[in-house]
């Protein structure tokens, strides 16, 4: 649902976002199961009021349930409320319609009365149903009713269901339909939930929703791996582009609601959260996509063993200096309060660890709180955090994955700049000039590179150091040499040693590459320095450096200034073409009158019958107009060929064959009753 220019937007911000934040920038934790905050909620309302009017009743459907599910009141509530009653003063509903607006009007609040045949007519198609549709929309519009249902009906239906059902728990839509879906059987939790509401079951239906609820394990287990820590279900093709999401969202809400409507009925805790993040994770597209995302993740928001908690990282990184605090977040997946928890930090494999030992949380302010005492080593911290609700039926445990940037001052030093004999910078030599920088402050180094031989080349080498004084890599360490004329620059990658020494190595031909030329003068050059983890990312000004380049060396071409309007220019026209011999054009000319020829002879030789002409009535209009329309496309065509162009003549051809025909049946018609007549 985005426009092109949306989309390139989101493209070219995400690339530099991407660019900001590998050189400069801080990258942003992330948690397991990312709670659904109030953006997320924005962006639902965004699809949920594109279509204000809300004119279908499939739209108002999934309109009202959203906005049910994110706790919001629609601004258009009487206009929904009349379209659901619209649909339920018909004199017969179907029961996805009954469904509908019936789901509409309980979600509003609507004061309408109710079709006092509707329960009638939702019992004779749920008698009548042979499909998994039928049966859902039935039950779940009596459901709605309140009303209650004999068993022998009820047991009858779960029957049909049950006859669907495949062993790995998925189950069909209909009887010849070949396919199973896990969404199918989200649908079939859903309606046994509804169905338990409309009274005692007979025999046969307790045993059918029984064989299904022992089938619930065995649908989790088809559940795929969708990146990290997340699940999903294969979809229908019928839902779209979002497939997936509509068959794991539906499989969340039917499984929830049939938790809470039965006790025995345990859903494995651990697939539920990863399910979840799925659903969170997508991106809604329709108004149909912000309604599985909602209604599914609010089901599971009621305090449940199956609940899942979400732990979010409130600082985005801390610095290496001690006292600093890692601050953490507990709430359910729609971003409301969590119920109390124990938080607890584990202990992290190898060297780069918060804590050495499992570390309680301190809850402070609604947070939960580690103490960062020590001095940290700069560095990505990956851990992991377990939240255990003190009371285990309102909300499953969890394991949590996040990470934390440590940042801090990188310090440069051993800054030595040299000239080296040799166009080679890989052979090692030894210096023929050398001097220290001491950064900051320290003096600038001016140094000479004679290239007259092109046997000389540039090397800098420096050392960075982290806060705790041991080597350090950054993302981008780069040498800028700045030319004395022009606007470019060339730039060099410094390369880590095995001691975590940068070395850089500049020689005149690379300059040349680069710039375009050596031109002789006074080189600037300055040191580039960024990483996420650097608190002081920095370019810095070195020093000066003298080139003296070969005279047969290609000077910096002059650039002026790029912002500057360019000069005018004037397109070279293209030369004509050679006209073809005269004696085509003529041969050309005859074959294309030759049918004109052709005409005038027959019709020469046919003559021309004035006898057979009306001489009363209204067929000597038609005829007249026939004849007429005839001659002036004839005309229009010898006009064509003299001056009209093809869209001047189209139009007045398609005018005149009109009246033609228009007038020509009527008179052929004629001439044909009037042969019939003197036969």
């Amino acid at each position: 649902g985005r426009s092109w220019v949306e989309m390139r937007k989101i493209c070219f911000g995400g690339l530099w976002t991407a660019l900001l934040g590998c050189v400069l920038l801080p990258l942003e934790t992330t948690a397991h199961l990312v709670a659904f905050a109030n953006a997320d909620k924005e962006d639902l309302l965004r699809i949920v009021k594109r279509n204000s009017t809300h004119d279908s009743l499939e739209e108002t459907f999934y309109a009202a349930e959203t906005l049910k599910a994110l706790g919001e009141t629609p601004e258009n509530h009487q206009h929904m409320c009349s379209t659901a009653q619209q649909v339920m003063d018909a004199p017969r509903v179907a029961s996805r319609h009954a469904f509908q607006a019936l789901s509409i009007q309980a979600g509003l609040g609507c004061a309408n009365p109710v079709n006092p045949v509707l329960k009638q007519v939702l019992l004779e198609e749920l008698d009548a149903s042979s499909s998994l549709s039928g049966v859902y929309y039935a039950i779940g519009a009596l459901a709605l009713l309140k009303e209650r249902v004999s068993s022998d009906v009820i047991g009858r239906a779960l029957m049909v269901v049950k006859e669907l059902m495949d062993d790995d728990g998925s189950f069909r839509f209909r009887e010849d339909h070949v396919a199973s879906s896990a969404g199918a059987a989200g649908m079939v939790y859903e309606m046994l939930a509804n169905a338990k509401t409309l009274g005692p079951m007979s025999a046969a239906g307790h045993a059918a929703a029984q064989e299904i609820q022992e089938t619930i394990s065995n649908l989790f287990g088809l559940a795929e791996e969708e990146g990290d820590d997340a699940l999903t279900f294969d979809g229908d093709d019928a839902d779209g582009d979002n497939a997936n999401l509509a068959a794991t969202a539906r499989v969340l809400l039917g499984s929830a609601k049939l938790a809470r409507a039965e006790e025995g009925v345990l859903l494995p805790a651990p697939k539920v959260r990863d399910l979840a993040a799925f659903v969170v994770r997508s991106s809604a597209i329709d108004a149909r996509d912000a309604f599985h995302v909602a209604t599914s993740l609010q089901a599971l928001d009621a305090p449940a063993p199956t609940r899942p908690l979400a732990v979010t990282a409130r600082n985005k990184f801390v610095s290496s200096a001690p006292s600093q605090a890692l601050k953490l977040s507990v709430t359910t997946i729609m971003g409301n309060p969590a119920p109390e928890c124990r938080v607890t930090v584990l202990p992290s494999d190898g060297p780069m660890t918060l804590v050495s030992t499992p570390t309680d949380l301190l809850v402070q302010n609604g947070e939960y709180v580690l103490r960062l005492d020590k001095p940290l080593e700069m560095g990505t911290y990956t851990f992991s955090v377990k939240v255990s609700p003190t009371d285990p039926l309102v909300a499953a445990a969890s394991r949590t994955t996040l990470s934390l940037l440590v940042r801090g001052n990188v310090a440069v030093s051993d800054i030595k700049v040299a000239i080296h004999s040799g166009a080679s910078s890989s052979v090692p030599s030894s210096p023929l000039a050398s001097t220290m920088v001491a950064l900051p402050g320290g003096s600038a180094s001016h140094l000479t590179l004679d290239a007259l031989e092109r046997s000389q080349h540039l090397r800098l080498t420096l050392s960075l150091k982290s806060t705790t004084m041991k080597p350090f890599r950054a993302n981008q360490v780069m040498l800028r040499v700045t030319p004395p004329v022009g606007e470019a620059s060339a730039y060099f990658v410094g390369k880590m040693t095995d001691v975590g020494t940068y070395i850089f190595a500049v020689t005149c031909s690379q300059l040349e590459e680069q710039l375009g030329g050596v031109s002789a003068g006074s080189y600037r050059y300055a040191l580039m320095l960024g990483d996420k983890l650097m608190e002081n990312s920095q370019v810095t000004e070195i020093g000066n450096l003298t080139v003296r380049p070969p005279p047969n060396m290609e000077p910096i071409p002059e650039v002026g200034n790029k912002f500057s309007k360019l000069p005018d220019f004037s397109p070279a026209p293209k030369a004509e073409d050679e006209p073809p011999p005269q004696w085509i054009s003529l041969v050309f000319t005859v074959l294309a009158l030759l049918p004109l020829v052709l005409l005038f002879v027959m019709l020469g030789q046919l003559g021309a019958n004035l006898r057979a002409f009306p001489k009363e009535g209204p067929a000597i209009a038609f005829n007249l107009g026939l004849h007429l329309g005839i001659a002036s496309i004839m005309g229009l065509l010898v006009l064509y060929w003299l001056k009209l162009s093809v869209l001047q003549m189209l139009p007045i051809l398609g005018g005149l064959c009109l009246l033609t025909c228009m007038t020509g049946y009527p008179a052929l018609s004629s001439l044909v009753a009037s042969k019939v007549k003197h036969a």
